[in-house]
């Protein structure tokens, strides 16, 4: 879920990055939190995923009412809102009762929307910001008496009056004077909306005159950190706050493995007693077997650089208490178990996929550290698995994030496959062939079993969990696939991303919650993560035998997919229509619909294929160019998505 922060040219510019980087310090790894301009918010379908919208403080009048209406509309829909600087007066009627009504804002002077039945929320400039009032000094107290923070900054009056007796408004903080700085109110049936309203500019780091108090930020944050949790956020554990900064990797696997990718990267420990590889985005520093149990220097906490390496030869693993949230023994021993032993040498690249493993606690992204450093990766041998417990900065698809809290499966997969032997072409194929993989492990007894069942693919890229039965079902995504490709001489390079939830707690959802309290199922993230390199092996090189056609494949895909005659609507074309899905083209792995009282030719295998583009009757979609909003059952470009 994404957490929305309002970056409109009415907003404070000065404190928008200082109040992002604070959100982002309380909520990640539990939530990503992003930007909203003034144009997506009020033109793109952004509330279906935003967890909270917060509202800096202001330093001019809003430019119309269509802000106010989208707010307005996503808080009474149950939405969550935090906003600062903001007053409130109550209008003469019961404003807290049902049908309820509020009006919002510091001042008079911002136009109002009155909407009935509902809250109307308005935001004004701040005093002081827009040629007129001034600083003033007060205390923040908590309801029990705590003083909670010291706050000099330009306060909003009127303040929050005629409204602290109503049963649905929770007093956060009041002022030294006893006057009210923050509220709580709870709204719509039933009740599900919140807004957490401060009067003070606790948006930006405090100032105090004569002289600064270094307690002053300590409080502000702890008032923020509250008022998330005021709002209902998971505030992350202690254990995933403490993982802020890189953590050395390892070079593991067997001797012949860890060997070969010495050779591959030219380092040569006899000579020197580390080898520094500098690249476009990373420095990475490679240390011998030997440095495993010293402290190595933590990167730099702004650059997050270097990136140390340790390469573990002579078939050693990383001590647990270097590594406690990933056993790397036990992944490669549960790999070693699923797959046909083979001879490897020096010279041969031939391991099992999994077999060379780069493994590290805390990373920045595996996919940014393989796919953004084109030396590095072209000199790694192939193929190679890079994997975190967790990261710092996930990458999803576009410039989405993926949140990478404690169990969370994350890793990124370096394959290399002959142009001859797969064209370019086909390489689409490879999200569904890995989202498959993906499908076919949880499946597996050694994994989920028959709880697996419930795992689903959702085009073109995603993993969902289907939870309960006819109206009572629900679709949550667990996971995704992210792959990126180049070339390197006459070879595709391919890097294969992917998150998959596995232990994570609410608020994410993850396979964990798909097995019941009672059953004796132990659930470990070595197993998924070996098994899903035992399940791709076997399907990666069918389809590569195949030259890329993914005809052989496609039955058991379009079985392990959430979509077969699925109707949805259509909003790509003009005018929007309802067509029903009815598979993917062989060709090039477009999603191929049917418009709604249509019939197509079946001539190939059931999915009424007609050669590149269909027949008229067919409408084949690009999976990078369109956004599957399952919840809304709506097709739609990706441009129009916030």
């Amino acid at each position: 879920m994404n957490v929305l922060i309002y970056s409109g040219p009415e907003v404070v510019q000065t404190s928008l990055p200082l109040l992002t980087n604070t959100i982002r310090t309380l909520l990640l790894p539990n939530y990503t939190v992003q930007s909203i301009t003034q144009h997506a918010l009020i033109n793109h379908p952004w509330a279906p995923t935003c967890a909270l919208l917060v509202i800096p403080s202001f330093s001019s009048t809003t430019s119309g009412s269509e802000l106010t209406t989208r707010v307005s509309k996503y808080v009474n829909d149950g939405g969550l809102l935090l906003a600062f600087s903001v007053g409130a007066r109550g209008r003469a009627k019961d404003v807290l009762a049902l049908p309820a009504s509020y009006e919002l804002g510091s001042s008079g002077s911002s136009p109002s929307l009155d909407l009935p039945d509902s809250v109307v929320v308005e935001f004004a400039p701040t005093p002081g910001l827009s040629g007129g009032g001034g600083m003033e000094t007060a205390t923040v107290e908590s309801s029990a008496g705590d003083i909670l923070t010291s706050v000099q900054s330009q306060i909003p009056r009127p303040l929050f009056t005629n409204l602290t007796d109503r049963p649905n408004v929770r007093v956060l903080g009041r002022f030294g004077d006893g006057e009210v700085a923050g509220i709580g109110l709870s709204f719509g049936p039933p009740r599900s909306g919140r807004a957490i309203l401060w009067a003070p500019r606790l948006d930006q780091p405090l100032v105090k005159v004569p002289s600064p108090d270094p307690d002053e930020e300590k409080r502000r944050l702890g008032l923020l950190r509250e008022s998330l949790r005021e709002c209902g956020l998971e505030l992350p554990t202690a254990e995933a706050v403490s993982a802020r900064v890189p953590t050395p990797m390892y070079f593991v696997g067997a001797a012949p493995v860890v060997d070969s990718i010495l050779s591959k990267l030219s380092v040569d420990f006899t000579r020197e007693a580390t080898k520094e590889l500098k690249d476009q985005n990373d420095t990475f520093v490679v240390h011998p077997s030997s440095d495993t149990l010293t402290d190595l220097p933590e990167p730099d906490a702004t650059t997050l650089q270097p990136k140390r390496i340790i390469a573990l030869t002579n078939n050693i693993f990383p001590p647990r208490e270097k590594t406690p949230t990933f056993d790397v023994a036990l992944y490669l021993d549960e790999l070693a178990k699923g797959k046909q032993r083979r001879d490897m040498d020096d010279d041969s690249d031939a391991w099992p996929i999994g077999a060379a493993l780069m493994y590290g606690e805390v990373v920045t992204s595996t996919q940014t550290m393989l796919d953004r450093n084109p030396r590095f990766l072209a000199n790694l041998p192939n193929p190679l698995l890079c994997l975190a417990s967790y990261q710092l900065q996930g990458r999803g698809r576009g410039a989405n994030m993926w949140l990478s809290p404690y169990g969370c499966l994350q890793f990124s997969l370096a394959l290399r496959i002959p142009c001859a032997k797969v064209p370019m072409n086909k390489l689409v194929f490879l999200q569904y062939l890995f989202s498959l993989a993906i499908v076919e492990a949880c499946r597996d007894q050694a994994v989920l079993g028959s709880y697996g069942e419930a795992v689903k693919i959702k085009w073109p890229n995603d993993i969902y969990a289907v939870f309960g039965e006819g109206e009572h079902r629900e679709l949550k995504k667990i996971g995704g696939v992210l792959v990126n490709t180049g070339i390197i001489n006459k070879d595709s390079q391919i890097v294969i991303g992917c998150g998959l939830n596995v232990l994570c707690s609410p608020p994410l959802c993850s396979l964990l919650q798909l097995v019941p309290p009672e059953a004796s199922l132990e659930l470990r993230m070595e197993k998924v993560a070996a098994m899903i390199m035992i399940k791709l092996e076997p399907l990666l090189n069918q389809w590569i035998s195949d030259g890329g056609s993914f005809e052989s494949l496609t039955d058991l895909y379009l079985r392990r997919w959430l979509h077969s005659n699925e109707t949805v609507e259509l909003t790509t074309v003009t005018p929007p229509q309802r067509v029903k899905i009815v598979g993917i083209t062989p060709d090039f792995g477009l999603l191929r619909t049917l418009p709604v009282g249509r019939s197509g030719s079946s001539g190939y295998g059931g999915w009424g294929y007609s050669g590149y583009g269909g027949s008229s009757s067919f409408i084949d979609l690009q999976p990078d160019g369109n956004s599957f909003d399952i919840m809304a059952g709506l097709i739609k470009s990706k441009s129009t998505s916030a």
